[in-house]
């Protein structure tokens, strides 16, 4: 008798089981942010609870119209603002909300319907099963403390005219915007230009920067290569696309549009956000979004089950063009959300590059930004997470949101990346680009408080409010909270603070500005002693970058460059200095500190 090992499991095995480690380590977290707002708060009335589901218009929280308190922490080392956008339930006897801020006044809002995108996900592809009529509230949460948070508070009301700063639209439901002339959406500083024939973006203008250009975008879909395509002499013609290659059939070089039109509903009325719904496709959905005095557009995608009926693979690109960019075949991604890497359309600086992919041989990952442009213009878009980008054409970005393969490219997995989802009918992927036009100039500092905003995205708690009113809870509990006593240069951030005993700390700061990028680049000085508003720190000892040792009993090392230039790590910078314990960081430097500490 012949024993044989069990099989392996399969890849979508895997992937569930990284959604449950996932999931269990993000209830463990939230049981933990929450006892940690009651303790800062002092409100013990309701547990604070999350809403993993919120961008699909799930959260239980909001959804039985109770009074509720909104705390939104900010772990951004300065003072912002943060557009807020909330699902909440609309039951017999609530026919509007109020919002209230931290002093318990009150504040613009505006309900807004859900688009048949958000009621397509939160019915049939999450089975959420709720009776409760749902809309958006969207409101804008000022001057969130740094690395602290701030509570709202959401009062249903029984007619809508107990909420006079509440504005509501108007459910335009499926209504086609195709008209004869172009349609402008626009928030007052950008306007977004429609094409009355086509309906896709044809123009983005910003007042405050002086900016009117035609500008494009659309989705699009490359073609899967299953591997049977003509023999480029490459030695590997018979590749195919799958979970760990991208090579899309290239005979022609082209990616197919999934729609040449786009039926458009406009919802423009604010005063806190305007809208441009798109419907590219069943499977294929957008929304244009522009909040009250921001300088960005909103891109937000909804993408899949993407179909397979024609036999073909997809891998799903969303593209934008500023046609008058001159790049020059030139463009820049982050490096791991830090310094901005210059990138050259078919060449590599280290080697002689001979084209033989020229679509997956121009994809690059990007973890949170993707810039394009010349000696005036610069086109900035921002991800909500990591994406693979491109520029395949002049003054054009691109970005794959999605893909569903029919093949396996024989690299370990052992299937098509096919998965099919809570439905069994395919994924559906939901995303946001934040997308800027701005003079080159400007471009840096924009891009960087952008891209800060997205990945350090601000973290939302509800509790039930059992107050009498928002007044009434706010002068009983702690609205209000900073971790720091004030804060940080611009260029600055706190990326970790880890308590390792009750007295000592883990403290890492970066400098988010690189050489080059305007005056924050410059090196910023910090005091260490008092910067956090409930300890005061009493000495700090500079460790390598993991915190595992002393930078000073780090290994020496000496490295010759490409250009004959010899360096030697690790540089040791200036102890913290004075009985401030004063430190300077320079341009993308990273310092780590173990800290000793006393409550003040």
């Amino acid at each position: 008798m012949t024993l044989h090992p069990p099989s392996p499991p399969t890849t979508q095995h895997v992937s569930f089981d990284y959604a449950r480690r996932l999931a269990v380590g993000r209830t463990a977290a939230d049981t933990l942010v929450s006892s940690a707002l009651a303790a800062l708060s002092g409100y013990s009335g309701a547990p604070f609870v999350g809403c993993d589901l919120a961008n699909v218009t799930i959260c239980p929280a909001l959804e039985p119209g109770v009074p509720v308190v909104l705390v939104i922490y900010n772990s951004f080392a300065q003072e912002r603002n943060v557009h807020m956008r909330v699902p909440v339930g609309l039951p017999a006897g609530v026919a509007s909300y109020a919002v209230f801020n931290q002093s318990a006044a009150a504040a613009p809002a505006q309900l807004l319907p859900l688009s048949a995108a958000d009621t397509h996900l939160r019915t049939e592809y999450y089975q959420y099963d709720s009776a409760t009529p749902v809309s958006w509230l969207a409101f804008t949460a000022t001057r969130v403390p740094p690395m602290g948070y701030l509570a709202f508070f959401l009062q249903p009301t029984a007619s809508v005219a107990d909420a006079p700063l509440t504005v509501h639209t108007p459910d335009v439901g499926s209504r086609s915007a195709l008209r004869a002339a172009d349609t402008v959406l626009t928030n007052g500083v950008v306007s977004i230009t429609f094409d009355g024939t086509t309906g896709l973006v044809s123009g983005f203008a910003n007042s405050a920067d002086n900016i009117t250009t035609p500008f494009a975008q659309q989705l699009f879909w490359w073609n899967s290569s299953t591997g049977n395509f003509y023999n480029d002499k490459t030695g590997d013609y018979g590749q195919a696309s799958g979970a760990y290659i991208f090579r899309p059939n290239n005979t022609n070089n082209e990616a197919y549009p999934v729609a040449t039109t786009a039926a458009v509903t406009f919802v423009q009325q604010g005063p806190v956000v305007w809208e441009a719904r798109q419907v590219f496709a069943g499977w294929a959905t957008q929304t244009v979004r522009l909040w009250v005095g921001a300088s960005h557009a909103e891109f937000e995608w909804t993408v899949g089950p993407i179909p397979f009926d024609d036999g073909n693979g997809k891998e799903i690109v969303t593209r934008y063009t500023a046609p008058a960019i001159a790049s020059a075949g030139a463009w820049a991604s982050d490096s791991n959300c830090r310094d901005m890497q210059a990138r050259m359309r078919n060449h590599r600086r280290s080697f002689n590059y001979t084209v033989y992919e020229p679509i997956a041989g121009n994809f690059v990952p990007v973890n949170c930004a993707q810039t394009v442009s010349d000696a005036k213009l610069q086109l900035n878009v921002v991800v909500d997470r990591t994406q693979a980008g491109a520029s395949l054409l002049d003054g054009s970005l691109e970005f794959m949101v999605h893909r569903r393969i029919l093949a396996d490219d024989n690299r370990g997995v052992g299937e098509p990346l096919n998965e099919t989802g809570l439905d069994k009918l395919g994924l559906i992927v939901r995303g946001v680009h934040k997308v800027e036009l701005v003079p080159v100039g400007a471009a840096a500092e924009r891009l960087r408080a952008s891209s800060g905003h997205a990945l350090w995205k601000e973290h939302l708690q509800f509790a039930a409010n059992t107050a009498a009113s928002p007044a009434a809870w706010a002068a009983a509990h702690t609205a209000s909270f900073s971790a720091l006593s004030r804060a940080l240069p611009p260029n600055l951030h706190v990326v970790t603070l880890h308590a390792l005993d009750p007295t000592t700390m883990l403290l890492r700061i970066a400098h988010m500005f690189a050489v080059g990028e305007g005056a924050f680049s410059a090196p910023a000085s910090l005091d260490l002693a008092h910067l956090f508003s409930a300890f005061n720190i009493l000495s700090a000892e500079e460790m390598i970058l993991t915190g595992a040792a002393p930078l000073t009993s780090a290994p020496v090392s000496t490295f010759l460059t490409r250009d004959g230039e010899s360096i030697t790590l690790p540089v040791v910078p200036d102890a913290p200095a004075g009985p401030d314990l004063t430190i300077t960081l320079e341009a993308m430097q990273i310092r780590t500190f173990r800290v000793q500490t006393s409550r003040r």
